[in-house]
Parts: C-alpha cells; sequence; structure tokens
C-alpha cells in the first residue's frame, strides 16, 4: 500500500524512517505485515491494531498522515485531541479526507447543480448502479445509515480547527461528485469527446459555485500543524473556517426545510 512505497522511497533515498500504521482489522495489520516483509521494508514498519475512537497518544511524531480515514471516524474530537497529543511540537498532520455532508448525501444547494446536469442526461447516462436502473432523478443516498461511511465527514474541519491550525485547506469537489464517482460515473467515456465536454461543464459550474461559497466543498487536501505554528497559510479557493460557515448554512436550510406546515415556494 501508500506506506510501503513511502518507506521503500524513504529507505531508497537514505531517509532513516519508522512508519507506524493502525488499523482495528487484526487480519488486515497481519497481511500488511507480511506486505512490507516481502517489500524489505519491514523495519521501517510496524503495525498496531488500534481503535482510532479510543483515546491514545505516541511518542512525538514527526510527520502524521491521515488519509482517507477522518470521514469513518465517530469519536472525531477524541481523535483529533489524539493527533494533537502525539504530534512533534515542530510536526505536521497531513491528510487526504471526505469533508462533505454525513452519508456522502449531497448538501440542498448542490443537488440543485445536480439535478440541472442530470435533467440533460440520455437514459444510458442515468443508470445507477447502486439501484441497478436507470433513473428519472438522482437520489442523494444516507450510507451513514448502514456503515461508517461519512459518518461525521461534514465535522471534519470544525474538529480540525478546534485543534489545529490549517498550513494547507485545498477544498475541492461537489456537484462533480456524482458524475464521476462508481454509482454513474462509469456511464461517461473519457475517449468520447461529448462525454468529456459534459464532465468539464461540470467541473467548470462546480468550481465556480465552491469560489463563490455557494455551497461547501466535499473534499480536502490539508497540511496542519500546532497552534501558532503556521507562518503562512494557503487556503483554494476558501479558508477552513468559511468552509465551516457553508456547512452551518447548508444544515439551517435542511432543518428549516423540515419544519412542519412549511409551505414550499419557487
Amino acid at each position: 500500500g501508500m506506506e510501503i512505497e513511502l518507506a521503500r522511497r524513504l529507505q531508497s533515498e537514505g531517509v532513516p524512517v519508522l512508519i507506524t500504521c493502525f488499523d482495528f482489522n487484526p487480519a488486515l495489520m497481519r497481511r500488511a505485515a507480511d506486505a512490507a516483509q516481502a517489500a524489505g521494508v519491514a523495519d521501517s514498519l510496524r503495525f498496531e491494531v488500534r481503535d482510532c475512537n479510543q483515546a491514545f497518544t505516541l511518542p512525538a511524531q514527526d510527520v502524521i498522515i491521515v488519509n482517507q480515514f477522518f470521514h469513518h471516524v465517530t469519536a472525531l474530537e477524541t481523535f483529533c485531541t489524539s493527533l494533537r497529543q502525539s504530534l512533534a511540537p515542530d510536526g505536521v498532520l497531513l491528510s487526504s479526507d471526505v469533508i462533505g455532508r454525513n452519508g456522502h448525501r449531497l448538501w440542498p444547494d448542490v443537488a440543485l447543480v445536480v439535478e440541472r446536469f442530470w435533467a440533460g442526461l440520455v437514459p444510458a447516462q442515468r443508470h445507477d448502479r447502486h439501484f441497478g436502473h436507470v433513473r428519472e432523478e438522482y437520489l442523494s443516498i444516507d450510507h451513514a445509515a448502514y456503515s461508517n461511511e461519512g459518518v461525521r465527514a461534514q465535522d471534519v474541519v470544525a474538529c480540525l480547527l478546534a485543534a489545529f491550525d490549517f498550513e494547507l485547506f485545498f477544498s475541492f469537489g461537489g456537484a462533480i461528485m456524482p458524475f464521476v464517482e462508481r454509482r454513474i460515473g462509469f456511464n461517461f467515456d473519457p475517449a468520447d469527446a461529448r462525454d468529456r465536454a459534459f464532465i468539464d461543464a461540470v467541473q467548470q459550474a462546480d468550481a465556480n459555485a465552491l469560489a463563490e461559497e455557494r455551497y461547501p466543498a466535499a473534499n480536502m487536501v490539508a497540511v496542519l500543524r500546532h497552534r501558532g505554528r503556521v507562518v503562512r497559510p494557503v487556503h483554494v479557493p476558501i479558508s477552513p473556517q468559511r468552509h465551516v460557515v457553508l456547512v452551518e448554512q447548508q444544515l439551517r436550510r435542511i432543518q428549516e426545510a423540515a419544519r412542519p406546515g412549511r409551505i414550499p415556494t419557487g
């Protein structure tokens, strides 16, 4: 996996490294240890069975990598506190993760853009692999209802802000996501110029909406440090604080729509 390749590259460049890998699945950790042994990097990797919902403190870590994992964690506050306590004073936390609505659902204003583009698709492009048939309308599925997929994705940025400062916050992807993910994405052929033009049009509309702060992004790439350790923060297209504000705005829209006796308008 990524950790084995990272260890191999650092080892080849003469950089001494010890990478500690966590997972709560013992069988997965055993397979990973065997793979590290086969790759010749067993001395650079350590594997521990651990539930990251439970508090922990590691010896000061120079680098902590959280790759596509925050959105699976229920006890986010506990996890972020554990990471802060385990990061060396000048250490860096690196993350690529999902920060959209819980369960990978669409925010109300994201759904409006998706619906607009969905209406222009031919039936074959509206085949939804989740349901196994063509759908007239795109239906947002709550994957957190039956698993920990995106169980607290919408809280990730706020929890990180409570524990760290963002040196880099690059957020992306909102309305484009249904059209490039596994449910719908396979309906589009990268070799077909018309399909590429459609995906480009959705992406441009999505990027414009994100830059104009019409809704929050669903993904982030981030670099974080201890409070007060960031010198030149880079936020593209918006700051993490603004992202949290946009999440709160969408949550209010959902609450208002659910009020009894509300009369639909528009």
